[in-house]
């Protein structure tokens, strides 16, 4: 660990917060990885959206390998600039699936992708009607919220965003949606949310799943952009320069207790699809778009 790395983490359990700031990547990812034809990598070279993924190339239990360029997942797509519209265009771009809440969505709009070619805009609010209750609870007792977070995972937010599963899965299961973006602010924990029920769908290990959310650390924007994300976020500006250096975390426990949380309440993924009424001819096509023989 370097000096700088050091002298975080001491800073972090100041905070109360215990983080592994050398975050490593599951070598499973790699394992079950294969580059798409055209050779690209698995990050797209948006200049206006960082933390922006393909969830192709992963393998599956059964043999099969998620598809390239059909499920993409991003932060904030409101910068993006001239030449990221025609490269998503390009890429044949028809779908966003928006994960933000209403008062966010006020704060920075949406993108310039809806003002040319034909592309859908989906909204679904993982954190409910309100960042702001989110925030709220969160600034009360951080270190309480930090513990849950990596004990329970995202449960609370899955208990908020269920309601939407459903027609957010028939979405998914509609071939004309396809290929898709789907973002938050950050493209980190609501988006890290959607992608490991995604990639759980369609069989993936639980290992890479894990392994595909930590990668967010390899993404970590600028200082400046971490700052005005918290803004677009809704935190306020007298507490952006406190939480600033301490908010791009995606540790692989926070994943596994997500997963872990899921089989204990429902027994698996499966069973909370059955749960929320999703119907198994949706989860049948989710699994023939984005699944492909192994090459």
């Amino acid at each position: 660990m370097t000096r700088q790395e050091q002298e975080q983490e001491r800073e972090q359990e100041q905070d109360g917060v215990d983080v592994d700031v050398s975050v490593s990547v599951d070598p499973s990812v790699e394992a079950g990885t294969q580059l798409p034809p055209n050779g690209a990598q698995r990050t797209l070279a948006l200049q206006g959206a960082f933390n922006a993924r393909d969830l192709g190339g992963y393998l599956t239990s059964e043999g099969a390998m998620t598809r390239w360029r059909m499920a993409l997942r991003t932060a904030n797509l409101f910068r993006l600039t001239d030449a990221d519209v025609d490269l998503l265009h390009e890429l044949g771009l028809r779908t966003v699936l928006d994960l933000r809440s209403p008062d966010e969505i006020g704060r920075t709009g949406t993108s310039s992708l809806f003002g040319r070619g034909v592309v859908r805009y989906q909204h679904y609010p993982f954190l409910g009607p309100d960042s702001q209750v989110w925030n709220a609870q969160a600034a009360a007792d951080p270190a309480e919220r930090r513990r849950i977070w990596r004990e329970r995972g995202y449960e609370g937010m899955l208990d908020t965003a269920a309601p939407l599963l459903s027609p957010l899965f028939a979405v998914l299961a509609d071939p004309d949606s396809y290929p898709l973006i789907f973002h938050c602010v950050a493209g980190k924990d609501r988006t890290g949310l959607l992608a490991a029920l995604v990639l759980r769908t369609l069989g993936v290990p639980d290992d890479v799943i894990v392994a595909d959310y930590a990668l967010t650390a390899e993404h970590r924007p600028s200082r400046e952009l971490l700052a005005q994300m918290l803004i677009d976020h809704g935190i306020p500006a007298s507490e952006v320069e406190q939480r600033v250096d301490r908010v791009w975390q995606s540790p692989p426990e926070v994943m596994q207790s997500t997963l872990t949380v899921i089989d204990a309440r429902y027994g698996s993924t499966a069973g909370l699809l059955e749960h929320l009424g999703i119907p198994d001819e949706h989860v049948a096509a989710l699994r023939e778009i984005l699944l492909q023989p192994a090459e």
